[in-house]
């Protein structure tokens, strides 16, 4: 359920899942592997998903979610906030972490095996034919892969090949501020497409000499005019 800040509902949504993957109501259950006896969280590190998409209108909202197996209840409530499009500014989107990419036809179709043949209308994270999985799980582990998705969006009427927009990616640590990577700009050029002015972003952040800890990447754009977006900041941990 989504609310407003008085309480007003704007969405509601139910549904029913088979553990073992299975369409129920016209949605798709993926589960990587089901766990029935070990507790050891590191041998499934994927358990059980559940994707589906809600239209929202520009706003500040409190997502609500549920779920029950007929005996055991859980809960989580995340703040939600949408901001309306500035179609005459540099901006970027919030930046999603993934820890799983799988390739896509050149023609758009879902190669067998990709994850989001489910919801009609389904807008799959798409960027230079790569499908990007966000993750509710922001705790990665010595040599896992990370993966940022996020979107760049040029102003109307200049199109992506305005040239001379580059994107800054910097891992900080939180606690004294300090940059733990080399942040050199990336050109924006290999994602963009001609005439569009939304430029889909996602490649791998390389975490494989960052110690444990807890850490935040932080990303901006910057065109050759030096307009700049703010930083997008998303936090995430080394275990």
């Amino acid at each position: 359920m989504i609310f407003k800040p008085d309480g007003t509902l704007v969405a509601r949504f139910s549904d029913l899942a088979d553990r073992n993957g299975g369409l129920i109501h016209g949605f798709f259950f993926l589960s990587s592997s089901v766990a029935t006896e070990s507790t050891d969280s590191n041998q499934f590190p994927d358990e059980n998903r559940y994707e589906t998409q809600v239209d929202l209108l520009p706003g500040e909202y409190e997502l609500r979610v549920a779920l029950s197996d007929g005996k055991k209840f859980g809960k989580a409530i995340v703040p939600l906030s949408i901001k309306s499009a500035n179609h005459n500014e540099l901006t970027i989107s919030q930046i999603s972490l993934c820890k799983s990419v799988s390739d896509v036809s050149v023609n758009g179709q879902r190669l067998p095996g990709t994850w989001t043949l489910q919801v009609p209308d389904y807008a799959p994270l798409l960027s230079n034919e790569t499908e990007f999985q966000p993750t509710a799980d922001t705790r990665f582990k010595l040599g896992e892969s990370l993966y940022a998705y996020f979107e760049v969006y040029t102003p109307q009427g200049e199109g992506s090949e305005n040239g001379g927009v580059e994107i800054e990616i910097r891992i900080v640590d939180p606690k004294v501020g300090e940059i733990i990577n080399d942040p050199r700009p990336i050109s924006i050029a290999p994602y963009a497409k001609a005439g569009s002015s939304t430029i889909r972003i996602g490649r791998g952040v390389d975490i494989s000499r960052v110690p444990k800890g807890s850490y935040r990447i932080e990303i901006r754009a910057v065109d050759s005019s030096g307009r700049s977006t703010a930083w997008r900041k998303v936090d995430f941990a080394i275990e």
